[in-house]
């Protein structure tokens, strides 16, 4: 916008332009939804030590939970997966230079 400015009333009104901070997902809270629609706002995040329901078994087993934002840091807890067994008994195979690729 800054480069259709002209005159001082264009710079007048670039200034008394309103601007909405609000992402389309937040402005779903204000929307009446159609009766068959349903959006989860406050979802669950999966974390080992405190998900009950398959005893912290997770359903993708090499994929970290990495919370980055400032407000889902406070609300949600992260965790580094570990890898699964077989690939800790291969990568100690490789580490211990029992596999050698070149034969």
């Amino acid at each position: 916008m800054l480069h259709t400015i002209k005159t001082p009333l264009d710079v007048l009104n670039f200034y008394n332009t309103t601007v909405t901070t609000t992402t389309p997902y937040e402005e779903l809270r204000t929307k009446q939804l159609p009766p068959n629609l349903h959006v989860q706002y406050d979802y669950v995040r999966f974390h080992p030590d405190t998900d009950t329901m398959f005893n912290g078994i997770t359903a993708y087993p090499e994929s970290s939970t990495i919370v980055t934002g400032l407000k889902a840091k406070e609300k949600y807890q992260g965790y580094k997966q570990r890898a699964p067994a077989h690939l800790d008994e291969w990568s100690d195979y490789i580490r211990h230079d029992v596999y050698d690729p070149q034969k």
